[in-house]
């Protein structure tokens, strides 16, 4: 332990000038400033307010015929949340509708895969946040997407498709929002809504999951909308790494970005998974300065190719491999839902094949739990996303309303 006295408790010992009390000055600890609360307000600021038309132009992109009630102002929030036990910042886009004074609840939408921090959703060149902003804050919903760990203010590294520190930041960034809210007179009901695709559908299960076990005190967890989610992680990672899906670029890179990713979080050399000039370069190319296209041209043309020959035959015959293991811990498919779980599929989607989400659907209709599949005949990955936007509000409108 560091003993440290300030200033006024200096001054008494020596004003005391007995030898009992300046024994015990010396040995009274002084605790250091405790670390920044989880889910503390650090900073809001206004990046712009849309108009009810900008918002209207956006919805328009997407399929349905989605009708924009409202403008919002969005906002980029920073708080403090934890990366592998560290108190750090982190950023988010909030999207508070025109009239808070009629909030309906909250949307808490977590994005899919962004290896560039210039796209993350509290930057001006967003890749998320327009669209939802127009659907849900234009609804009535004050509407959260957050930047993650990695991304937004955030330096560390990115700790891609693993679910903590993506549930991590999504709960303080629950708090911020309300601290938030609180701050600026607006009543905000306890009704919370989730909707994440793709690595954001593994992170709205993973958040479900978590919300139903320890609820967060000013919220009300109603549904979860998991759209295109890689539940089944081991098998599907591992699954991209066998041909034919192995020779698909965007699959490269997805495998390329978690052996990156995991290789940081869990503390493992990327030397020992990886060739050795890759080694070198993956770090770099997925540092959030680089978009897809550049990382893609820099990755090699068959993802088998993005192991030392002796770590593939071991991650796919053997469970009991170190990063096989880390994949399964990271795993969103065998818990039982309580609150109503959307599962969204698309027929045509090779980034996140249906199986993945289908073994999440299996494991809890099988045990009495909440959920419901719905498959969109022909859409791919990305055109599953678009899809679900219009049903998926209407569906959180219900449930709003419903006492």
């Amino acid at each position: 332990m560091v003993l440290r006295l300030n200033r006024g408790s200096l001054l008494a010992c020596v004003l005391a000038a007995t030898p009992l009390a300046l024994s015990a000055c010396a040995a009274a600890p002084i605790e250091s400033p405790a670390a920044p609360a989880r889910g503390a307000l650090v900073s809001a600021v206004l990046l712009e307010s849309p108009d009810r038309a900008a918002l209207q132009a956006f919805a328009d992109d997407l399929p349905g015929r989605l009708r924009v009630a409202q403008g919002a102002a969005l906002y980029r929030l920073t708080y403090r949340t934890v990366s592998k036990g560290r108190s750090v910042e982190a950023s988010a886009l909030v999207a508070v509708p025109a009239d808070p004074a009629r909030l309906k609840g909250t949307v808490a939408y977590l994005h899919g895969t962004n290896v560039t921090r210039a796209l993350s959703p509290s930057m001006p060149d967003r890749a998320d946040g327009n669209q939802e902003a127009a659907v849900f804050a234009g609804a009535g919903y004050l509407t959260l997407l957050p930047d993650y760990i990695g991304l937004g203010v955030s330096t560390e590294p990115q700790a891609y498709v693993v679910v903590q520190p993506q549930v991590d930041a999504s709960l303080d960034l629950l708090r911020a929002a309300r601290t938030f809210a609180q701050r600026e007179g607006w009543l905000l009901p306890s009704d919370l809504f989730l909707m994440g695709f793709s690595q954001g559908g593994q992170s709205a299960a993973g958040l479900h999951r978590e919300l139903e076990r320890t609820p967060l005190p000013g919220y009300v967890l109603k549904a979860t909308a998991a759209i295109a989610g890689p539940h089944a992680l081991a098998d599907l990672l591992v699954e991209k790494t066998r041909p034919p899906a192995s020779t698909e670029p965007v699959n490269i890179a997805y495998v390329a970005f978690a052996v990156t990713a995991y290789s940081a979080y869990y503390d493992r050399p990327l030397a020992q998974t990886v060739p050795a000039d890759l080694a070198v370069r993956l770090p770099g190319l997925f540092d959030g300065s680089h978009e897809p296209g550049e990382i893609i041209a820099a990755l090699p043309a068959d993802a088998a190719d993005l192991f030392r020959p002796e770590v593939l035959t071991a991650l796919q015959a053997r469970p009991d491999h170190w990063l096989r293991r880390a994949l399964a811990e990271n795993d969103t498919d065998a818990w039982v839902p309580r609150a109503p779980l959307r599962i969204i599929t698309g027929q045509a989607d090779r980034d996140v094949t249906p199986a993945s989400s289908r073994a999440l659907y299996d494991h809890a209709r099988a045990r009495g739990g909440a959920v419901e599949w719905v498959s969109i005949e022909g859409a791919d990955h990305m055109g599953t996303a678009a899809a679900s936007y219009a049903p998926v509000l209407a569906w959180f409108d219900r449930l709003s309303a419903t006492p």
